[in-house]
């Protein structure tokens, strides 16, 4: 179970917190509200899940020959690519499912925000990463994409 979390990297999951702070700002404590953005935090942090098991994919080569990363579960062998895949599918799924319950639609804008949010993290994996300065405003993205998302779900401006 433990090499599932660490995949998972669910101990980042904290950043997706930011996803709270437009219903903090517009002082909306109201039980659909919370309920929704808490829905929302997991529809990120699935989505979160997914870019990590992704990028873990694609530089499951390199991680092999650096120090800290040759321990993560990819790299290590603890489990293979075909169950990470797996793994990110079901991840994406879980993410779009409870995007879907947070706002009560399938198609909305707090959907494109996480679409998004996807898109700039596969540039991030897919080489934008080794591009100095454009890797930070991609990862600074990725903040600013949470707290917009949770703007949209609860329909409040940022």
């Amino acid at each position: 179970m433990k090499k599932y979390v660490k995949l998972l990297r669910v101990k980042h999951w904290i950043k997706n917190a930011l996803i709270f702070l437009p219903l903090i700002g517009a002082y909306d404590f109201s039980t659909e509200s919370i309920v929704r953005v808490s829905l929302a935090f997991f529809a990120f942090s699935f989505m979160a899940s997914f870019v990590y098991i992704m990028n873990d994919i694609v530089d499951v080569k390199k991680d092999k020959l650096h120090p800290r990363k040759k321990y993560r579960p990819i790299a290590s062998g603890e489990i293979s690519l075909t169950r990470a895949t797996f793994i990110s599918i079901f991840m994406i799924i879980l993410s779009f499912v409870f995007n879907c319950l947070a706002t009560g639609s399938v198609l909305n804008s707090a959907l494109g925000i996480l679409l998004l949010y996807l898109v700039n993290n596969i540039c991030y994996s897919f080489g934008m990463k080794n591009i100095p300065i454009v890797d930070v405003s991609l990862l600074t993205a990725g903040f600013i994409l949470r707290v917009y998302y949770g703007a949209f779900v609860v329909g409040t401006p940022v």
